[in-house]
């Protein structure tokens, strides 16, 4: 797996939600779409999830468990 795509994709969902986090429908679709569209799979959006945990980040958490739920993924991270 590319790890500069990953780093990439982390770095665009954060961007979408934004400094006023009033974007986070719009991250969360675009991290479940484009994790797709990558063809990442979705224990990869868990591992993105539980790191967003471990650094305190919960509108990057919320937008890839969104993601894992619209992806039909149903473990709790």
């Amino acid at each position: 797996m590319d790890f500069d795509s990953i780093d990439d994709f982390v770095y665009d969902v954060i961007g979408i939600i934004g400094s006023d986090q009033n974007n986070l429908a719009c991250a969360a679709d675009f991290a479940l779409e484009n994790s797709k569209e990558k063809s990442f799979p979705p224990e990869l959006l868990l591992e993105l999830s539980s790191a967003c945990r471990k650094q305190k980040n919960a509108y990057g958490r919320i937008c890839f468990c969104k993601g894992l739920f619209n992806a039909g993924f149903r473990k709790a991270p």
